[in-house]
């Protein structure tokens, strides 16, 4: 192995700064504010709800100047927080330009009195755009929402076979639940799972609810091996029981 001399070490030392000196007037040259300009930003996405030119609009003074110097992670975090916005990204591209892909909500419930869930669980803030009509309404404690988004979409797969459709799911302060179906029948199902509750129900379906139809107002599951239910016009009902003996 040769021994490393002064002219060796000279030369290393020579290599060291003009490779130094490069990268900074490389860095000089690329990062200059009125170099490499954006040309044009791009949107992919479908613009259902969103309107394109409001998210132009939110983003303009972001995508602005040299596309070496953009910081992408606040386009991004800027592109999801506008309304019907679920995710983002963004990307420069050759010659300067800068692609925003974003995806937009898909919202499944309601969230009490004004908010809304989207399939995530997660609540949604659509600030005064209009909302999807016909959706169920999930009510309980502050920061269940997720949790009564997943019972929900249990309950609706057990509804499924018997025609039914959740109007409404809530979770009281009491941690007792209720189901208002949208045929009108409620469902109170107490403490413990819902989905027990509801499986009994399902059981007794073909027999009871389904037989006597629109008549049947609520029915309370919260008895161990049973239910009772409250007719929603019980004289009629009297009187028609009546007239077929």
């Amino acid at each position: 192995m040769m021994p490393v001399t002064w002219m060796t070490k000279t030369a290393i030392g020579v290599f060291i700064l003009l490779l130094s000196a490069g990268a900074f007037f490389g860095w000089d040259y690329f990062s200059r504010a009125d170099r490499f300009l954006v040309r044009n930003v791009e949107f992919d996405g479908e613009f259902k709800h969103i309107v394109r030119q409001q998210l132009a609009d939110a983003v303009a003074e972001q995508v602005k100047g040299n596309i070496f110097l953009l910081d992408l992670d606040a386009v991004k975090t800027r592109v999801e927080s506008m309304p019907w916005v679920y995710r983002a990204s963004v990307r420069r591209q050759w010659p300067p330009a800068v692609l925003i892909q974003f995806s937009e909500q898909k919202i499944v419930a309601r969230w009490g009195d004004a908010g809304w869930l989207n399939g995530d669980g997660e609540l949604v803030d659509l600030r005064g755009q209009d909302p999807p009509r016909g959706l169920p309404l999930l009510n309980g404690p502050d920061g269940a929402h997720a949790q009564l988004l997943g019972h929900y979409l249990r309950l609706s797969e057990m509804f499924t076979p018997l025609r039914l459709r959740i109007a409404g799911l809530q979770l009281s302060s009491r941690r007792t639940w209720r189901v208002d179906l949208s045929n009108g029948l409620v469902l109170v199902l107490g403490n413990g799972s819902p989905e027990q509750k509801i499986a009994r129900f399902a059981q007794a379906y073909p027999a009871t609810f389904a037989k006597y139809g629109g008549q049947i107002k609520q029915a309370d599951f919260r008895y161990t091996n049973g239910f009772s239910a409250q007719w929603a016009n019980p004289a009629r009902l009297a009187a028609g029981t009546g007239s077929e003996r």
